[in-house]
């Protein structure tokens, strides 16, 4: 059959559809990557028989809520939506739940969740497919969870618990069960790592379960984690608590979080045979625009009154996409939990040697880890004290000695060679902004950039490139190891 012959075939089956029943579409529909083309496909024919896409009142509530939290996908929606309600296409409709449609006649239920099909016995269920028509479930569809299903389930998943703390008298391990906070059995199906605090597993959810060890179990992380779950943390790419986990004695043993993807910062672009490894076609751009996505996530956190904490390389990852992942993040410092670690490099020098395990740190002590993961990402692993004749990590920090030069401001102790054609090839305005932050006498010293403040100058070294102003410059601008220092300066 021809592609033509196809599109005719689907185009009268959604005719008649649409013509014939009653249509309810449901979140996960809507926010489908095919649902403008389906509106495409079918708006002439509900014009035509006066029908509408009925949309359930719990789905709008969400998409007003997943808006209102800077949700890419609903802020676009949402626009479209509104321009169909006001010519009749879209009706907001209110049941107590939805399966409550199995006792509408002629009923057609449109959803891309693999799982609901199962729900509704008496309602015609489809999907949208990728032409943008309608098509039926196939019988191995059940077990599907489509990237849209799980990213907005992420956001509403999360529930605090109402039980009290009980100290583990056994840790589940591969292949045992654990429970939620709602009694729900859960199997930990797969061993994926293991770490200091205790062991990530796989489970039979679109979330991975962290099982702390024994001796890490206590009341404290019981109710950090409940603290947490509380401040609803929804962005994706933060890998944060979303329910606590029980054994079968209703003993506290971890959590569920989304699961992550990609390697380590500090696995990859840090160390260059391994850069070239994962990512071939990475370039000095592409770098910028892993800052702004780091810096969106953080600014978010910080929005919430939530501090990283322990800002280092190992605890974000990045994918194939360029996408960004942040885990160890039931660390973070929230309210009057303390983050309990910390990273030499990543620790202003006011706080270097001070233990954090009862330590609050300031939004401006986190301002300083930001400045440095930035600067080590555009100098891939570079540290901005690192320089010859140094001492350790942690002195450098302290005697705040950059050396780096910034016009008349020279020095001869930045690293030779490679590290200095980098730092040249960086905008004047980001030179100076790291300049100003690592030097003691700097402008930034006492005040530092807020993650905000970076993200407004990495956006604006974005657009730098993506207008090829820096290209035209110096055709090297895009290079992550260019072989010489610039060739012009006036940026």
């Amino acid at each position: 059959m021809s592609n033509i012959d196809l599109d005719a075939k689907f185009a009268n089956e959604l005719n008649e559809l649409i013509d014939e029943n009653n249509i309810f579409v449901d979140i996960y529909a809507l926010f489908d990557l095919n649902f403008s083309l389906f509106l495409k496909n079918s708006i002439s024919f509900l014009q035509k028989s006066g029908n509408k896409l009925n949309i359930f009142y719990q789905d709008a509530q969400k998409i007003i809520y997943l808006k209102k939290h800077k949700f890419k996908q609903a802020e676009e929606l949402s626009t479209v939506l509104v321009y169909l309600e006001k010519n009749n296409i879209v009706k907001v409709v209110k049941f107590e739940n939805k399966e409550a449609i199995n006792l509408i006649k002629n009923a057609l239920l449109i959803t891309n969740d693999y799982r609901v099909r199962f729900k509704f016995n008496n309602v015609i269920v489809r999907r949208i497919n990728k032409f943008g028509f309608l098509s039926q479930f196939n019988s191995n569809d059940a077990g599907k969870t489509s990237e849209i299903q799980k990213l907005i389930d992420c956001y509403f998943c999360a529930k605090k618990s109402n039980k009290a703390y009980k100290k583990p008298t056994y840790i589940p391990k591969y292949g045992d069960f654990v429970y939620d906070e709602d009694g729900k059995k859960i199997s930990l199906i797969k061993f994926i790592s293991s770490g200091g605090e205790g062991v990530i597993y796989e489970t039979n959810t679109e979330f991975v379960a962290k099982i702390y060890k024994l001796e890490k179990n206590n009341k404290l992380k019981f109710d950090k984690l409940n603290k947490m779950i509380e401040f609803n943390i929804k962005l994706n790419g933060i890998c944060s608590p979303k329910n606590l986990l029980f054994n079968k004695n209703d003993e506290f043993i971890g959590f569920l979080m989304p699961m992550a993807k990609g390697v380590e910062i500090q696995k990859s672009i840090f160390i260059k045979p391994l850069l070239k490894k994962y990512f071939p076609n990475l370039d000095r751009a592409d770098l910028v625009k892993i800052c702004i996505k780091i810096l969106e996530k953080i600014s978010y956190l910080h929005s919430k009154d939530i501090l990283v904490g322990d800002i280092n390389p190992l605890n974000i990852l990045i994918d194939d996409k360029l996408d960004v992942y942040f885990v160890d993040c039931d660390s973070y410092q929230i309210e009057n939990f303390p983050c309990p670690v910390g990273t030499i490099n990543f620790t202003a020098p006011e706080i270097q040697g001070v233990n954090f395990t009862n330590f609050l740190r300031s939004k401006n002590h986190e301002n300083f880890a930001i400045a440095t993961l930035l600067f080590m990402i555009m100098l891939p692993g570079k540290p901005p004290y690192s320089h010859s004749g140094g001492l350790t990590p942690g002195k450098n920090i302290e005697k705040m000695h950059f050396p780096y030069a910034l016009g008349e401001k020279k020095t001869e102790q930045a690293p030779k060679g490679i590290w200095r054609f980098m730092w040249s090839h960086l905008p004047f305005k980001v030179k100076k902004s790291f300049f100003e932050t690592f030097n003691k006498d700097g402008s930034l010293f006492t005040k530092r950039l807020s993650a905000n403040e970076w993200l407004k100058l990495f956006k604006y070294y974005d657009y730098l490139f993506s207008k090829e102003i820096l290209q035209e410059q110096d055709y090297m601008s895009l290079e992550i190891y260019p072989t010489r220092l610039k060739t012009i300066y006036n940026n």
